[in-house]
């Protein structure tokens, strides 16, 4: 009778020992990737709508228009897809006071929902980093400035 080469049980169970050690030092890692991920994605949309507003300050002082917008938007609050600081041509051209969305501030809008942006007042906005963890935001149209107002901010961003 010839033997086989084959694995013995305790070169398996070493084997099986070894990927689950591995196992347990990566998971950590991977589990931070998500959140990691919504955080990147507010710096760069923050970035962007800070951005936009500069540039529309700049505009506004080269045409020499005093009144700043008071609002970003038309969004309905605590209302999830609707376009966030962005106004339609239709919006714009309705707009006759100074309390209407009279510029679209991005080219694109984002849409709100419980997993990123939403609006929660007239000028305020929430970002959801998690369904329990969110930063709030604030524009001011007397300074121009979209800031967050959120203890954690100091943090975060």
């Amino acid at each position: 009778m010839k033997f086989q080469k084959a694995f013995s049980l305790l070169e398996l169970i070493f084997v099986m020992l070894i990927i689950a050690l591995l196992a347990s030092i990566a998971l950590p890692y991977f589990s931070n990737s998500k959140s990691e991920a919504m955080l990147f994605r507010l710096k760069a949309d923050l970035a962007s709508i800070q951005s936009a507003l500069a540039y529309a300050q700049n505009e506004r002082i080269l045409k020499n228009i005093q009144q700043n917008p008071a609002v970003l938007d038309e969004a309905l609050i605590n209302t999830e897809k609707q376009s966030l600081f962005y106004c339609s041509n239709d919006e714009i051209k309705a707009c006759t006071g100074t309390s209407c969305c009279s510029f679209s501030l991005l080219t694109s809008p984002i849409y709100s929902n419980k997993k990123g942006w939403m609006k929660i007042a007239h000028n305020k906005y929430r970002f959801f980093l998690s369904p329990k963890r969110y930063l709030d935001f604030e524009y001011d149209p007397k300074e121009y400035s979209f800031k967050c107002t959120s203890s954690l901010c100091k943090d975060l961003l």
